[in-house]
């Protein structure tokens, strides 16, 4: 009975992202450990700790916002942020989420802050429009990540089907060493502004930013409710010198239906209570308020964070 006992102790404790069976432990899923997202989730996870007794909330590692959504759904992560696009996949059973019933049970916590497509060559390539990548090979992203799926909504409006393309799957960190190596021509990558791996690859090599602007815009933002204009402003990184034009998708805090509303309103409490901290923690323009964090949202909001809102006044209905 002993051997059975130590052999289960050893099972439970070497089985790496299993469930948690503890409810005072909660899990943020986040993205890639170099991605804006993880740090965001970090920061979170760091001030909910501190404001909620008895509770320890970790950001972990994850392959992004499909991986998110899904894990979400099945309590694999207690919280986790993701882009508003995949929300609306997800409850309306679309793009990459076709396959599945619609999904019920997701309940959003907050808009966070806008995320931009953007889209990184080397300015010696001379590629300065979207028609100017024909025959260029892309990274698009991590596989099933929000990035992919933007990046083909973006190409398959600019005309750039995968016969004018070619297109490989790399995380933004691997994209932008194959671009500064000549590996590849372009990548896309989704994410608040500035990235700090783009700010890293501006210092070693010269880049531009290809804009998504005029009819491919409009095409865009005509399809898809989720997409705004955006601009990522002279200066965000070494060398752009203009503005330049592009859309953008909010990033979106959710968690599961059946997570316990207390802990919920406590959640939301401490991360507005908190904003100051998370923004001097993290590179990304992050102007969180009330008002912008409730609207635009595909899903329902959660009944906890509903009840935080309503303190101050403002309706997630």
């Amino acid at each position: 009975m002993k051997k059975r006992v130590i052999i289960l102790s050893l099972l439970m404790t070497f089985c790496v992202g299993c469930k948690s069976t503890n409810p005072n432990v909660f899990s943020i899923g986040s993205a890639r450990v170099s991605s804006n997202y993880y740090f965001v989730a970090n920061a979170i996870a760091e001030n909910a700790s501190q404001a909620i007794d008895g509770m320890t909330f970790t950001a972990v590692e994850t392959n992004g916002s499909e991986d998110n959504v899904r894990g979400v759904v099945t309590e694999k992560y207690q919280l986790a942020i993701t882009q508003a696009d995949m929300l609306s996949d997800a409850v309306n059973a679309e793009g990459i989420f076709a396959d599945d019933s619609p999904i019920t049970n997701l309940r959003a916590i907050a808009g966070l802050y806008p995320e931009a497509v953007q889209i990184v060559t080397r300015k010696d390539l001379e590629m300065n429009t979207l028609p100017g990548l024909w025959g260029a090979t892309i990274s698009v992203g991590d596989q099933h990540s929000g990035t992919e799926q933007n990046a083909f909504q973006v190409l398959l409006a600019g005309g750039l089907n995968e016969n004018k393309v070619n297109t490989v799957n790399m995380s933004t960190k691997e994209a932008a060493e194959a671009l500064k190596n000549g590996e590849i021509d372009a990548f896309f990558y989704t994410s608040g502004t500035p990235s700090g791996i783009v700010e890293d690859l501006a210092e070693e090599v010269e880049i531009s930013l290809i804009p998504i602007d005029g009819e491919i815009r409009d095409t865009l933002l005509g399809a898809h409710d989720y997409f705004e204009s955006c601009v990522i402003p002279a200066g965000t990184y070494k060398g752009q010198d203009e503005d330049i034009e592009t859309i953008s998708i909010m990033s979106v805090l959710i968690t599961n239906e059946n997570t316990d509303p207390d802990v919920i309103e406590a959640v939301t409490r401490s991360i507005f209570e908190n904003r100051d901290r998370i923004r001097s923690s993290v590179k990304i323009a992050f102007d969180l308020d009330e008002a912008s964090a409730v609207s635009h949202i595909p899903v329902p909001f959660h009944d906890g964070a509903k009840a935080y809102y309503s303190s101050k006044g403002i309706s997630a209905d």
